[in-house]
């Protein structure tokens, strides 16, 4: 019966610097995805500035007679693309 008993302890500790190496995994991959979330946080706020940019120059120059057609499609599409990257960093694609 001795030997079987030896045999379970080398197999709990083997088990168990397993876990510990797991673990560090599972820690760096935590913190990179809190580091990805954290950019994708700025990166859909950027985003929403942006489209709220675009809907107050769309608002204040929309009587006007000049034409705005430039900012009107540009600032809107790079806060979209900016809220898209947001999302990719987020969702982690």
């Amino acid at each position: 019966m001795e030997p079987s008993h030896h045999l379970d302890q080398e197999t709990n500790s083997h088990a168990s610097s397993l876990d510990s190496g797991t673990s560090s995994i599972d820690t760096a991959a935590k913190e990179k995805h809190q580091r990805l979330f954290e950019r994708g946080v700025k990166w859909i706020g950027a985003g929403s500035v942006l489209m709220a940019i675009s809907f107050g120059m769309n608002f204040f120059f929309f009587s006007d007679n000049t034409t705005f057609l430039v900012l009107m499609y540009t600032v809107p599409s790079l806060g979209g693309i900016f809220i898209t990257i947001g999302l990719v960093d987020i969702l982690g694609f």
